[in-house]
């Protein structure tokens, strides 16, 4: 029967323990995920266990450690039993047993009479749907309808037959379900091997790398102790120089003057020689002045200063999955998810009902690397409602922060003395914070007249994205932490925005860029594709009150590289690798695929600043426009 073969193929896929084979007995549940019988995993742990030194034991299928944290000797009965159980095993086990259970009692309903043992059931009532001798049914069910068993069958034959295709289909269906399971399994085997292969690839590259600095650093020194053999001759000529000096001086202060006069000879001589031989070395020097320097592959620096993240993981649905869920039932996905799932692009006309803002012409183009500079890499633009008309450029290549009139002009620059990530404005005061996440550090930079650094922050996480809540409340974005934290200037965690406070899961993935709209919401773009929105009440949750809602989720088909939102809430997003800037509504409802298109064709944009008066945006090319806003 196709229902013993699904139920053997649920026993066969999903319901035997890895380490005994058989069926699952009492399934837990380790920390990687993987479940295996209780008394099984209670084995392995003995064997793993089996002196006081040993402190972890190994997943049997993915190799993960658990370490065990207790200070008494290891209890392995004690340590299976506080494993979580695995209750969709449990589950899964359950309704197969009642499976099983349900055919036996289907397969051995007797074939004899309940009352007269000895005569078979040739007879059938329609009122009490049940099977009878001929005597019973003369008996005992003369007001009701009765007929032969066959001729029962055969007025019922249609019905049963369309009830037991549609066990086949439904059976079916759950068999082509499965499918889905496997691949995803097969997929996350994947995933893992094209993991593994990018660790080796980078462990592959950092031995290169480490080979690289050892031979530079091995011809440095060659060459440093080249130039000392070419300098041997300075050095002794200097060594007796400081010994003619010494000997003359000593003859001063010996007051010896008959040896002064009989030497004066002599040590003119000396000096005369010691002066042509420096003379001549001074020649050598001016004529081939030389310095060691090391030579930056250009390419490689690119690569680091570019650098973000190795990749991220997703959870991709394809069409056919999607019809697979639907089976005969005619159920199919709501459009929204459908549009979630398969990142389908939506543009709305010119008369949409939230416009975007609308640019015109070109104000202003340039270039933010200065005179002398090697590299620019612009890593953020701030500019104030109050001073439109200045914009503030993080620099992450040369770790610097600098002030540009909208025009172009260069006012001022401050160097940084670190790898700067994110960067927001303070207002009222206009004060910039700048995140140094290598140094665990928030800069305050005062913007009036020239750059100054007001005062430095140290943190104890490295945060990277940057943007204010209001006041002197900041939040910032944590990847070690993969969470937001509201801190205060002086660095104080105030709260925590880690996972939905009502489902309890985790929001983030690895938490990137953010930044804050007029409503008080958070836009947080991940290093993958995804944008949440939150809504939090700060004050509140600073009282110890939970009412942080998650708004809306958009995921876009590259990952943003930097955003901002404009005065009514719409977030426009830098989407560098597919060149263009997106608008996003106050719902998460895509306005506009592109916005550039309005003035111009933009080429790898990275980062853009809004104000009422202004748009900026920066090329990965380390250009800068700047757009004014029509009223």
């Amino acid at each position: 029967m196709s229902g013993d073969r699904l139920a053997s193929k649920l026993r066969e896929d999903y319901l035997c323990c890895r380490i005994c084979l058989e069926e699952y007995k009492d399934p837990v549940r380790l920390p990687c995920d993987h479940s295996f019988c209780k008394n099984c995993l209670k084995n392995i742990a003995e064997v793993a266990f089996t002196s006081e030194t040993s402190r972890f034991v190994s997943c049997p299928l993915c190799r993960f450690s658990i370490t065990y944290h207790g200070a008494t000797v290891f209890d392995p009965k004690q340590w299976t039993e506080s494993l979580p159980v695995d209750s969709l095993l449990n589950a899964i086990l359950q309704t197969v047993e009642e499976h099983s259970k349900a055919k036996e009692t289907v397969s051995g309903s007797s074939r004899f009479c309940a009352q007269h043992e000895s005569k078979v059931k040739e007879a059938y009532c329609y009122d009490h749907a049940q099977g009878m001798c001929w005597e019973c049914a003369a008996r005992n069910h003369k007001a009701c309808k009765y007929c032969s068993v066959e001729e029962a069958l055969q007025g019922m034959k249609p019905e049963l037959d369309s009830l037991r295709q549609f066990l086949r289909d439904q059976v079916t269906r759950a068999e082509r379900l499965g499918v889905m399971d496997r691949r995803i399994d097969n997929s996350r085997a994947e995933a893992l091997h094209e993991l593994e292969s990018v660790e080796r690839s980078l462990t592959e590259f950092t031995q290169k790398v480490q080979r690289q600095i050892k031979m530079l650093r091995d011809e440095i020194g060659r060459l440093y102790g080249s130039h000392l053999r070419k300098r041997k001759l300075f050095y002794s000529q200097v060594t007796s120089l400081l010994e003619l000096e010494s000997s003359f001086e000593f003859m001063f202060e010996d007051a010896d003057t008959v040896g002064i006069l009989a030497s004066l000879s002599d040590v003119r001589s000396q000096a005369e020689k010691a002066k042509q031989e420096l003379d001549s070395i001074d020649k050598d020097t001016k004529s081939s002045l030389s310095e060691i320097v090391f030579v930056k592959d250009s390419y490689t620096q690119n690569f680091l200063s570019d650098f973000t993240s190795i990749g991220y993981v997703e959870f991709n649905m394809h069409e056919e999955n999607a019809e697979l869920g639907s089976g005969s039932s005619g159920l199919s996905l709501p459009s929204s998810l459908v549009h979630i799932l398969h990142r389908e692009r939506r543009n709305n006309p010119d008369n949409e009902v939230f416009p975007t803002l609308k640019l015109s012409d070109l104000f202003s183009s340039f270039y933010a690397r200065l005179p002398g500079e090697e590299t620019c890499h612009i890593n953020g633009i701030v500019s104030f409602e109050d001073e439109p008309d200045i914009l503030y450029v993080l620099d992450r290549g040369n770790e610097k922060v600098k002030k540009f009139s909208t025009s172009g002009n260069h006012v001022a620059s401050l160097d940084l003395n670190g790898m700067p990530h994110g960067m927001c404005s303070i207002q009222p005061g206009r004060v910039l914070c700048i995140t140094q996440p290598d140094k665990h550090l928030l800069a305050f930079i005062h913007t009036t007249d020239r750059l100054s650094i007001s005062n430095y922050c140290v943190t104890k996480v490295p945060y990277n994205g940057v943007c204010q809540v209001r006041g002197d409340t900041l939040a910032v974005t944590a990847w070690s932490n993969l969470c937001i934290d509201i801190l205060n200037v002086q660095g104080d965690v105030l709260t925590r925005i880690d996972q939905d406070v009502v489902t309890g899961a985790r929001l983030f993935n690895v938490p990137n860029v953010i930044c804050s709209t007029p409503s008080g919401k958070f836009v947080v773009a991940e290093v993958g594709n995804k944008l949440t929105c939150i809504k939090a009440d700060i004050e509140r949750q600073t009282r110890g009150h939970t009412s942080r809602i998650r708004k809306w989720e958009h995921f876009t088909t590259v990952p943003v590289i930097d955003m901002a939102s404009d005065y009514r809430g719409v977030i426009y997003a830098c989407l560098k690798e597919e060149n263009r800037v997106c608008a996003i509504g106050p719902k998460g409802e895509l306005l506009r695929d592109d916005v550039m298109t309005q003035v111009c064709k933009f080429v790898g944009p990275v980062a853009i600043s809004i104000t009422k008066k202004n748009m900026a945006v920066a090329s990965q090319h380390n250009e800068i426009r700047v757009f004014q806003i029509d009223k």
